[in-house]
Protein backbone atom coordinates (compact mmCIF):
# COMPACT_ATOMS: atom_id res chain seq x y z
CA UNK A 1 0.00 0.00 0.00
CA UNK A 2 2.87 2.41 0.76
CA UNK A 3 4.21 2.03 -2.77
CA UNK A 4 0.79 2.78 -4.22
CA UNK A 5 0.43 5.92 -2.09
CA UNK A 6 3.93 7.00 -3.11
CA UNK A 7 3.11 6.52 -6.78
CA UNK A 8 -0.11 8.49 -6.42
CA UNK A 9 1.73 11.30 -4.63
CA UNK A 10 4.40 11.48 -7.31
CA UNK A 11 1.76 11.54 -10.01
CA UNK A 12 -0.07 14.35 -8.25
CA UNK A 13 3.13 16.38 -8.01
CA UNK A 14 3.84 15.76 -11.68
CA UNK A 15 0.30 16.78 -12.62
CA UNK A 16 0.58 19.95 -10.56
CA UNK A 17 3.96 20.75 -12.11
CA UNK A 18 2.62 20.16 -15.61
CA UNK A 19 -0.44 22.33 -15.03
CA UNK A 20 1.71 25.07 -13.52
CA UNK A 21 3.91 25.12 -16.59
CA UNK A 22 1.07 25.18 -19.05
CA UNK A 23 1.60 28.50 -20.82
CA UNK A 24 -0.94 31.07 -21.84
CA UNK A 25 -2.17 30.96 -25.41
CA UNK A 26 -2.26 33.72 -28.02
CA UNK A 27 -4.27 34.42 -31.17
CA UNK A 28 -1.28 36.24 -32.67
CA UNK A 29 0.23 33.06 -34.09
CA UNK A 30 -2.77 32.11 -36.22
CA UNK A 31 -1.76 31.96 -39.88
CA UNK A 32 -3.75 34.14 -42.29
CA UNK A 33 -4.85 33.89 -45.92
CA UNK A 34 -6.90 36.23 -48.12
CA UNK A 35 -8.63 34.65 -51.07
CA UNK A 36 -11.48 35.10 -53.50
CA UNK A 37 -14.46 32.95 -52.56
CA UNK A 38 -18.24 33.36 -52.57
CA UNK A 39 -20.87 34.12 -49.98
CA UNK A 40 -23.85 31.80 -49.84
CA UNK A 41 -26.75 33.67 -48.17
CA UNK A 42 -28.36 31.97 -45.21
CA UNK A 43 -31.75 30.40 -45.79
CA UNK A 44 -33.71 29.90 -42.62
CA UNK A 45 -31.67 29.83 -39.46
CA UNK A 46 -32.26 31.73 -36.24
CA UNK A 47 -33.09 35.40 -36.80
CA UNK A 48 -31.72 37.75 -34.13
CA UNK A 49 -32.07 41.25 -35.51
CA UNK A 50 -33.68 43.41 -38.15
CA UNK A 51 -34.12 47.04 -39.13
CA UNK A 52 -34.34 48.23 -35.51
CA UNK A 53 -30.87 46.94 -34.50
CA UNK A 54 -28.51 49.35 -32.76
CA UNK A 55 -25.78 48.20 -30.32
CA UNK A 56 -27.76 45.05 -29.58
CA UNK A 57 -26.28 41.93 -27.98
CA UNK A 58 -27.70 38.42 -28.44
CA UNK A 59 -26.83 35.16 -26.72
CA UNK A 60 -25.18 33.11 -25.55
CA UNK A 61 -26.14 30.33 -27.95
CA UNK A 62 -24.77 26.81 -28.42
CA UNK A 63 -22.18 26.59 -31.20
CA UNK A 64 -23.36 23.05 -31.90
CA UNK A 65 -19.86 21.57 -31.60
CA UNK A 66 -16.67 22.09 -29.65
CA UNK A 67 -14.56 24.87 -31.15
CA UNK A 68 -10.90 25.26 -30.20
CA UNK A 69 -9.90 28.93 -30.10
CA UNK A 70 -6.25 29.61 -29.13
CA UNK A 71 -6.15 26.26 -27.30
CA UNK A 72 -9.34 26.82 -25.30
CA UNK A 73 -12.43 24.84 -26.20
CA UNK A 74 -15.67 26.83 -26.48
CA UNK A 75 -19.23 25.61 -26.91
CA UNK A 76 -21.13 28.92 -26.72
CA UNK A 77 -21.06 32.25 -28.52
CA UNK A 78 -22.78 35.64 -28.47
CA UNK A 79 -23.47 38.01 -31.34
CA UNK A 80 -23.25 41.81 -31.39
CA UNK A 81 -24.90 44.05 -33.97
CA UNK A 82 -21.59 45.89 -34.33
CA UNK A 83 -20.04 43.21 -36.53
CA UNK A 84 -18.50 40.67 -34.17
CA UNK A 85 -19.07 37.53 -32.12
CA UNK A 86 -17.69 36.60 -28.69
CA UNK A 87 -16.88 33.04 -27.65
CA UNK A 88 -17.71 31.70 -24.20
CA UNK A 89 -20.23 32.57 -21.54
CA UNK A 90 -22.59 35.53 -21.70
CA UNK A 91 -20.91 38.81 -22.58
CA UNK A 92 -22.08 42.08 -21.04
CA UNK A 93 -20.25 44.70 -23.10
CA UNK A 94 -20.90 46.29 -26.48
CA UNK A 95 -18.15 47.90 -28.49
CA UNK A 96 -17.64 49.57 -31.85
CA UNK A 97 -13.92 48.69 -31.75
CA UNK A 98 -13.85 45.24 -30.17
CA UNK A 99 -10.21 44.36 -30.89
CA UNK A 100 -8.70 47.46 -29.26
CA UNK A 101 -11.33 48.33 -26.64
CA UNK A 102 -9.73 48.20 -23.19
CA UNK A 103 -12.91 47.88 -21.17
CA UNK A 104 -12.86 44.09 -21.03
CA UNK A 105 -9.33 43.76 -19.67
CA UNK A 106 -10.93 43.61 -16.23
CA UNK A 107 -14.46 42.28 -16.74
CA UNK A 108 -13.84 39.87 -19.61
CA UNK A 109 -16.99 41.00 -21.37
CA UNK A 110 -15.66 41.24 -24.92
CA UNK A 111 -12.53 39.09 -24.78
CA UNK A 112 -12.18 36.17 -27.21
CA UNK A 113 -13.91 38.09 -29.97
CA UNK A 114 -13.89 37.58 -33.74
CA UNK A 115 -14.54 40.74 -35.74
CA UNK A 116 -15.80 40.65 -39.30
CA UNK A 117 -16.50 44.38 -39.38
CA UNK A 118 -16.31 45.93 -35.92
CA UNK A 119 -17.79 49.41 -36.26
CA UNK A 120 -20.99 51.26 -35.34
CA UNK A 121 -23.43 49.16 -37.39
CA UNK A 122 -27.15 49.79 -37.39
CA UNK A 123 -30.12 48.07 -38.96
CA UNK A 124 -32.11 49.53 -41.83
CA UNK A 125 -34.91 48.38 -44.12
CA UNK A 126 -34.06 44.86 -45.25
CA UNK A 127 -31.49 44.18 -42.52
CA UNK A 128 -31.36 40.66 -41.05
CA UNK A 129 -28.94 39.36 -38.43
CA UNK A 130 -29.09 35.56 -38.21
CA UNK A 131 -27.11 32.40 -37.54
CA UNK A 132 -27.21 28.75 -38.52
CA UNK A 133 -25.22 25.55 -38.01
CA UNK A 134 -24.64 23.78 -41.31
CA UNK A 135 -23.07 20.46 -42.32
CA UNK A 136 -23.08 17.06 -40.64
CA UNK A 137 -20.98 14.55 -38.69
CA UNK A 138 -17.68 16.23 -37.86
CA UNK A 139 -17.93 18.83 -40.62
CA UNK A 140 -20.28 21.40 -39.12
CA UNK A 141 -19.93 25.11 -39.77
CA UNK A 142 -21.38 27.85 -37.60
CA UNK A 143 -22.38 30.76 -39.86
CA UNK A 144 -23.37 34.18 -38.48
CA UNK A 145 -24.62 36.62 -41.11
CA UNK A 146 -25.13 40.39 -41.16
CA UNK A 147 -27.30 41.19 -44.20
CA UNK A 148 -27.79 44.71 -45.57
CA UNK A 149 -26.51 46.62 -42.55
CA UNK A 150 -25.77 50.31 -42.36
CA UNK A 151 -23.11 52.46 -40.66
CA UNK A 152 -24.03 55.17 -38.20
CA UNK A 153 -23.09 58.70 -39.23
CA UNK A 154 -22.74 58.11 -42.98
CA UNK A 155 -22.92 61.73 -44.12
CA UNK A 156 -19.10 61.88 -43.97
CA UNK A 157 -19.04 64.78 -41.52
CA UNK A 158 -19.30 62.90 -38.23
CA UNK A 159 -23.03 63.46 -37.81
CA UNK A 160 -24.63 60.97 -35.45
CA UNK A 161 -27.36 59.95 -37.86
CA UNK A 162 -27.80 56.76 -39.87
CA UNK A 163 -27.08 57.00 -43.58
CA UNK A 164 -29.14 55.71 -46.44
CA UNK A 165 -26.60 54.43 -48.96
CA UNK A 166 -24.77 51.66 -47.11
CA UNK A 167 -25.48 48.02 -47.87
CA UNK A 168 -23.08 45.83 -45.90
CA UNK A 169 -23.35 42.03 -45.96
CA UNK A 170 -20.83 39.57 -44.51
CA UNK A 171 -20.52 36.32 -42.57
CA UNK A 172 -18.33 34.97 -39.77
CA UNK A 173 -17.82 31.21 -40.08
CA UNK A 174 -16.39 28.74 -37.55
CA UNK A 175 -15.37 25.29 -38.81
CA UNK A 176 -15.55 22.13 -36.75
CA UNK A 177 -12.50 19.83 -36.58
CA UNK A 178 -10.12 22.20 -38.41
CA UNK A 179 -11.10 25.07 -36.05
CA UNK A 180 -10.67 27.42 -38.99
CA UNK A 181 -12.11 30.93 -38.77
CA UNK A 182 -13.35 32.63 -41.92
CA UNK A 183 -14.91 36.00 -42.69
CA UNK A 184 -16.62 36.15 -46.09
CA UNK A 185 -17.89 39.42 -47.54
CA UNK A 186 -20.91 39.79 -49.80
CA UNK A 187 -22.25 43.09 -51.10
CA UNK A 188 -20.26 45.84 -49.38
CA UNK A 189 -21.54 49.15 -50.72
CA UNK A 190 -20.53 52.18 -48.63
CA UNK A 191 -21.86 55.73 -48.91
CA UNK A 192 -19.91 57.91 -51.37
CA UNK A 193 -19.05 60.40 -48.60
CA UNK A 194 -18.17 57.71 -46.09
CA UNK A 195 -14.78 57.16 -44.50
CA UNK A 196 -15.21 54.26 -42.08
CA UNK A 197 -12.54 52.56 -39.99
CA UNK A 198 -13.73 49.08 -38.94
CA UNK A 199 -11.51 46.67 -37.04
CA UNK A 200 -11.18 43.20 -38.58
CA UNK A 201 -9.53 40.17 -36.95
CA UNK A 202 -9.15 38.16 -33.76
CA UNK A 203 -8.93 39.08 -30.09
CA UNK A 204 -7.67 36.80 -27.33
CA UNK A 205 -7.86 37.20 -23.56
CA UNK A 206 -7.23 40.96 -23.66
CA UNK A 207 -6.78 43.80 -26.13
CA UNK A 208 -3.02 43.18 -26.08
CA UNK A 209 -3.56 39.78 -27.72
CA UNK A 210 -4.70 40.38 -31.29
CA UNK A 211 -4.36 39.23 -34.88
CA UNK A 212 -5.83 41.92 -37.09
CA UNK A 213 -5.69 43.33 -40.62
CA UNK A 214 -4.85 46.75 -41.99
CA UNK A 215 -6.11 48.47 -45.14
CA UNK A 216 -5.14 52.07 -45.90
CA UNK A 217 -4.72 54.37 -48.90
CA UNK A 218 -1.79 52.34 -50.26
CA UNK A 219 -3.41 48.88 -50.42
CA UNK A 220 -6.77 47.14 -50.85
CA UNK A 221 -8.94 44.67 -48.99
CA UNK A 222 -7.54 41.96 -51.28
CA UNK A 223 -3.97 42.91 -50.29
CA UNK A 224 -4.49 43.73 -46.61
CA UNK A 225 -1.46 43.55 -44.33
CA UNK A 226 -1.08 42.34 -40.76
CA UNK A 227 -1.80 44.98 -38.15
CA UNK A 228 0.99 45.92 -35.76
CA UNK A 229 -1.15 47.67 -33.13
CA UNK A 230 -4.53 46.63 -31.81
CA UNK A 231 -6.37 49.62 -33.25
CA UNK A 232 -5.21 49.18 -36.83
CA UNK A 233 -8.24 49.38 -39.12
CA UNK A 234 -9.42 48.53 -42.62
CA UNK A 235 -10.45 51.67 -44.49
CA UNK A 236 -13.97 51.34 -45.90
CA UNK A 237 -15.64 53.69 -48.37
CA UNK A 238 -17.31 53.64 -51.78
CA UNK A 239 -13.97 52.92 -53.47
CA UNK A 240 -12.05 51.02 -50.80
CA UNK A 241 -14.14 48.00 -49.82
CA UNK A 242 -14.09 44.18 -50.11
CA UNK A 243 -15.22 42.81 -53.43
CA UNK A 244 -18.06 40.30 -53.28
CA UNK A 245 -16.61 36.96 -52.25
CA UNK A 246 -13.51 38.33 -50.52
CA UNK A 247 -12.56 35.87 -47.78
CA UNK A 248 -10.24 36.29 -44.79
CA UNK A 249 -9.17 33.01 -43.17
CA UNK A 250 -7.33 32.40 -39.91
CA UNK A 251 -5.95 28.92 -39.20
CA UNK A 252 -4.29 27.62 -36.06
CA UNK A 253 -0.58 27.25 -36.74
CA UNK A 254 1.20 23.94 -36.18
CA UNK A 255 4.70 25.30 -35.54
CA UNK A 256 4.26 25.13 -31.79
CA UNK A 257 4.60 28.80 -30.93
CA UNK A 258 1.09 28.91 -29.51
CA UNK A 259 2.69 27.94 -26.20
CA UNK A 260 3.61 31.47 -25.40
CA UNK A 261 5.06 33.33 -22.45
CA UNK A 262 4.48 30.99 -19.53
CA UNK A 263 3.94 32.93 -16.36
CA UNK A 264 5.28 30.19 -14.10
CA UNK A 265 8.67 29.79 -15.78
CA UNK A 266 10.91 32.01 -17.92
CA UNK A 267 14.04 30.50 -19.41
CA UNK A 268 15.43 33.65 -21.03
CA UNK A 269 15.22 37.43 -21.41
CA UNK A 270 15.44 39.60 -24.52
CA UNK A 271 16.61 43.20 -24.79
CA UNK A 272 15.81 45.65 -26.25
CA UNK A 273 12.18 44.94 -27.02
CA UNK A 274 11.05 46.58 -29.29
CA UNK A 275 14.26 46.05 -31.26
CA UNK A 276 15.61 47.25 -34.57
CA UNK A 277 19.14 46.16 -35.60
CA UNK A 278 19.80 43.47 -32.98
CA UNK A 279 18.22 41.81 -29.98
CA UNK A 280 20.14 40.21 -27.13
CA UNK A 281 18.92 36.89 -25.77
CA UNK A 282 20.29 36.00 -22.34
CA UNK A 283 19.84 32.94 -20.15
CA UNK A 284 20.98 33.28 -16.53
CA UNK A 285 21.54 29.58 -15.93
CA UNK A 286 21.33 27.29 -18.94
CA UNK A 287 22.14 23.59 -18.62
CA UNK A 288 21.48 22.03 -22.00
CA UNK A 289 23.12 19.35 -24.13
CA UNK A 290 21.55 21.01 -27.16
CA UNK A 291 19.19 23.90 -27.87
CA UNK A 292 17.69 25.88 -30.74
CA UNK A 293 16.89 29.58 -31.01
CA UNK A 294 14.12 30.33 -33.51
CA UNK A 295 12.20 33.42 -34.56
CA UNK A 296 8.76 33.08 -36.15
CA UNK A 297 6.75 35.75 -37.90
CA UNK A 298 3.07 36.33 -37.13
CA UNK A 299 2.06 33.72 -39.74
CA UNK A 300 4.15 31.03 -38.02
CA UNK A 301 6.97 30.93 -40.57
CA UNK A 302 10.56 30.55 -39.36
CA UNK A 303 12.62 33.64 -40.21
CA UNK A 304 15.69 32.81 -38.06
CA UNK A 305 17.07 29.60 -36.57
CA UNK A 306 20.34 28.67 -34.89
CA UNK A 307 21.42 25.56 -33.01
CA UNK A 308 24.10 25.09 -30.32
CA UNK A 309 25.25 22.37 -27.92
CA UNK A 310 26.72 21.79 -24.47
CA UNK A 311 26.07 25.01 -22.61
CA UNK A 312 26.37 25.19 -18.82
CA UNK A 313 25.78 28.40 -16.88
CA UNK A 314 25.20 31.92 -18.21
CA UNK A 315 24.55 32.22 -21.94
CA UNK A 316 23.91 35.23 -24.18
CA UNK A 317 23.51 35.76 -27.91
CA UNK A 318 23.25 38.85 -30.09
CA UNK A 319 20.74 38.10 -32.84
CA UNK A 320 20.70 40.28 -35.97
CA UNK A 321 17.25 41.63 -36.79
CA UNK A 322 17.99 44.47 -39.22
CA UNK A 323 16.66 42.42 -42.14
CA UNK A 324 13.30 41.68 -40.49
CA UNK A 325 10.31 43.78 -41.52
CA UNK A 326 8.63 45.86 -38.85
CA UNK A 327 5.99 43.93 -36.95
CA UNK A 328 5.34 41.26 -34.34
CA UNK A 329 7.48 38.11 -34.06
CA UNK A 330 7.97 35.28 -31.57
CA UNK A 331 11.38 34.17 -30.35
CA UNK A 332 11.63 30.64 -29.03
CA UNK A 333 14.33 28.91 -27.00
CA UNK A 334 13.92 25.15 -27.26
CA UNK A 335 16.18 23.00 -25.09
CA UNK A 336 16.32 19.37 -24.08
CA UNK A 337 15.13 20.54 -20.63
CA UNK A 338 12.16 22.63 -21.81
CA UNK A 339 11.09 25.53 -24.00
CA UNK A 340 10.03 29.15 -23.66
CA UNK A 341 8.61 31.68 -26.14
CA UNK A 342 8.39 35.46 -25.97
CA UNK A 343 6.85 38.12 -28.14
CA UNK A 344 9.35 40.31 -30.01
CA UNK A 345 8.48 43.60 -31.70
CA UNK A 346 10.65 44.91 -34.54
CA UNK A 347 10.37 48.62 -35.24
Amino acid sequence: MKKIYKLQFQFSLFSLFFITLMPAQTVAVYSFAQTSSSLTPLVGGSVLGNSTNDDDLFGPFAIGFSFNYHNTVYTNFSVNTNGYIVLGAATTGSSTAVLSDAMSNTNGSINNAIAGLSEDLIGQAGSVLSWQVQGSNTNHILVVEWKNYNMYGTDGFGSAVPGTNDALTFQIQLYQTSNKIQVVYGTMNADTLAHYNPEVGLRGNSNTDFNNRKVNASNTWATSVAGTVNNDVCLLNSVKHPLTGQAYTWTRTSVGVENIEAEAISLFDIYPNPASATVKLSVPDLHADHFTISIYNIEGKTVYSEKDTNVIGYFSKQIPTENLAKGIYYIKLDTDKGADVKKLVIQ
